[in-house]
């Protein structure tokens, strides 16, 4: 019977020792005659009926408590999955406000901006007129030849968005969204996207490896052999 001590499982002492002793046994093994070929044969049979006892030993122990881990995921998931799915509702909420208000403060500044461009050109206007109406061309000229330099003026996009103690500034993440899977990997084989955004699914290809028998002719793939043989207990 397992027993846990401070969250560590304690096993079976037998269970353990003769696995343990079976590895051993098992790593001293050579074949290389017909004699060692049956002695192995054999002891691999004897290993199979072992780890067929240790499994159901185990699966007796894993199967309440996996069942018991089960309920608890979906009784904690019945809570806090609702709770983050609301919490990032109103997280976006106020990061559209607080954007909403950072774009109103940008263009209200803009509209200061050009207002003093405006002002500044009817001066020139103004005072060039005057110039001329004394004779003094050349001065008027002058003045409206110069430029109108933009007055800088600084949008305070916080103005009206309170601060509240443990709430962070508002934040644009990004994410990609695989449209085309087929696009994407020619990108990566022209060489504009990194191979690396892509992962190749190996229990997938060890399973086409395996259908086809390793007759296997695939760009960037090459076919791996392990022998080995079944063991019946």
């Amino acid at each position: 019977m397992a027993t846990a001590v401070e969250g560590e499982v304690m096993v079976d002492n037998s269970v353990k020792t003769e696995a343990l002793a079976l590895v051993e046994q098992a790593r001293s093994l050579k074949v290389t005659n017909a004699e060692e070929y049956s002695h192995a044969c054999e002891f691999g049979k004897e290993m199979a009926s072992r780890y067929k006892k240790a499994e159901i030993y185990f699966d007796g122990l894993v199967s309440p408590a996996y069942a018991a881990y089960k309920n608890l995921v979906a009784a904690r998931d019945a809570i806090l999955k609702p709770l983050d799915a609301a919490k990032r509702y109103v997280s976006q909420l106020a990061a559209n406000w607080q954007l909403e208000e950072k774009k109103r403060a940008e263009a209200e500044a803009e509209e200061q901006r050009r207002k003093a461009i405006k002002e500044e050109e009817d001066r020139k206007l103004e005072q060039a007129q005057t110039l001329a109406a004394e004779g003094r061309m050349e001065e008027a000229e002058q003045v409206l030849e110069e430029e109108t330099i933009p007055v800088p003026v600084a949008a305070n996009t916080q103005a009206n968005v309170p601060k509240v103690a443990g709430t962070s500034s508002a934040r644009i993440r990004y994410y990609v969204k695989v449209t085309n899977l087929t696009l994407l990997v020619k990108a990566i084989a022209a060489g504009t996207v990194p191979v690396s955004m892509v992962v190749p699914d190996q229990s997938a290809l060890n399973r086409m490896a395996e259908a086809v028998k390793g007759q296997l002719d695939w760009p960037g793939c090459a076919i791996e052999k392990k022998a080995g043989v079944s063991f019946r207990s």
